[in-house]
């Protein structure tokens, strides 16, 4: 995939326009993209939303965090990426439950942690599996 299809895909993104510049800004519509996908979308009480998106690059982890009046973006060079904990919750009859996986991956310096979580939309999870094998590839 290419940034081209990840701006696109951030057309139906909270806060769209202001998402779409910044990723075209920064990612480019050239650059190759494993995956991304959209963690959760929440309304607060004055009626504006909160909406967090982790996008996989060739070489980086982000974690764009969107709220009515700012981005937030975290960016994890995959260079540094140290340690990768899963830990997933399954049993006999029901098998893997992976909604209550959780995966871990610890960046150095410093041992920054970072917690990768599993979307709330069903349609999202492709997206979650995507940024989940290039990270433990």
């Amino acid at each position: 995939m290419k940034g081209k299809d990840l701006i696109s895909a951030a057309e139906n993104w909270y806060m769209s326009d202001a998402v779409c510049k910044l990723l075209d800004e920064i990612i480019g519509s050239d650059s190759v993209i494993h995956g991304w996908y959209e963690v959760f979308r929440v309304q607060q009480s004055d009626g504006s939303f909160t909406a967090r998106y982790f996008i996989c690059t060739q070489n980086n982890l982000m974690a764009l965090s969107v709220t009515g009046e700012k981005l937030d973006l975290n960016v994890y060079p995959l260079s540094l990426l140290q340690k990768v904990s899963g830990k997933v919750s399954c049993n006999p009859v029901r098998g893997m439950n992976w909604g209550k996986a959780e995966w871990i991956f610890r960046f150095a310096p410093g041992g920054e942690m970072l917690i990768l979580d599993i979307p709330s939309k069903s349609d999202e999870v492709d997206g979650f599996f995507a940024v989940l094998r290039r990270l433990l590839s």
